[in-house]
């Protein structure tokens, strides 16, 4: 008997999309797919996009057929399956087929003001945690503007927090193929040697990000950070010392350099550390433990 209603939930799902392809045949017959224009980095963008669908497609499947369909129906499972996916990638065509046309009538300044929107949007709804609907914007903004780096920057943030390190990995590539010294996506390739406790290529990523971007302390206190968890202490004293030269007085970049001179064994150094935290942050509830640390080097 269930055997009998997940046949009939099929036949109908089945003819679902039967309606929606005769609904829509007039315009995706219209559409030459053999024709449609190439960009620079179709592949990508087509990746990203069949990585989407994939991901959606895998959810429907792994939910109904495979969970819940008995092995007998495979094969009808499969030809829904099929027919699902050329129907969505029909429909996705022809929706960027039309947005380009909308696009490609718009000046420099109008596009450009269009494509911040979709940004801000996106940002938007990743803050949300609403990250299919920014996944979406961003893509759109790629069909718009293939070397648009913000975009992929997006893009990439999204799959890292999902944790879809290989994607997040292969769209920082992307970025640096369009941009070689892109610091932000060499930033986010050190991130993910980080989380997947490759510490030795996180340092040599920092290195070539320092070198870029010797002005930004952040940099030399994430490279502290790195060189501190590898042993390299001194060299994390250091990268310390510099952050605070870049941005004096900073509470966090002192706190690091307090732990790292206490733990090199400075006294001096951390003596004169403290006052300068005592100062800057007189709140923190540190300070005793930190002169205790001090008092017994």
């Amino acid at each position: 008997m269930l055997t009998i209603i997940f046949i009939i939930i099929i036949i109908i799902a089945l003819g679902i999309i039967i309606f929606i392809l005769f609904k829509h045949f007039t315009h995706l017959t219209a559409i030459d797919l053999k024709n449609l224009p190439q960009e620079k980095t179709a592949n990508i963008k087509t990746g990203l996009i069949e990585y989407r669908l994939r991901r959606k497609l895998n959810t429907f499947t792994n939910l109904t057929a495979q969970k819940y369909v008995s092995p007998i129906l495979n094969k009808v499972g499969k030809k829904i399956k099929n027919t699902y996916h050329t129907a969505l990638n029909l429909e996705k065509y022809y929706k960027r087929e039309i947005h380009k046309k909308t696009v490609v009538n718009l000046d420099w300044e109008e596009k450009n003001n269009l494509i911040k929107s979709k940004l801000n949007l996106a940002q938007e709804h990743f803050l949300q945690a609403n990250n299919t609907a920014a996944e979406e914007i961003y893509i759109d903004i790629v069909a718009m503007d293939p070397k648009n780096i913000e975009a992929f920057l997006g893009l990439a943030k999204i799959y890292f927090s999902i944790n879809d390190l290989l994607h997040a990995k292969e769209t920082y590539q992307h970025i640096l193929k369009i941009n070689t010294d892109n610091d932000k996506a060499l930033a986010g390739l050190a991130e993910l040697a980080i989380k997947e406790n490759d510490w030795q290529s996180a340092k040599e990523v920092y290195e070539k990000i320092i070198q870029l971007r010797g002005d930004d302390p952040e940099y030399y206190c994430d490279y502290g950070l790195v060189l501190e968890k590898i042993g390299e202490l001194e060299l994390s004293l250091e990268a310390y010392q510099k952050a605070l030269t870049l941005k004096p007085n900073d509470p966090r970049y002192l706190d690091y350099l307090l732990e790292a001179s206490i733990i090199n064994r400075k006294k001096y150094l951390a003596y004169k550390v403290l006052d300068r935290l005592k100062e800057a942050n007189p709140e923190n509830n540190k300070l005793d433990e930190f002169k205790k640390r001090i008092e017994e080097l």
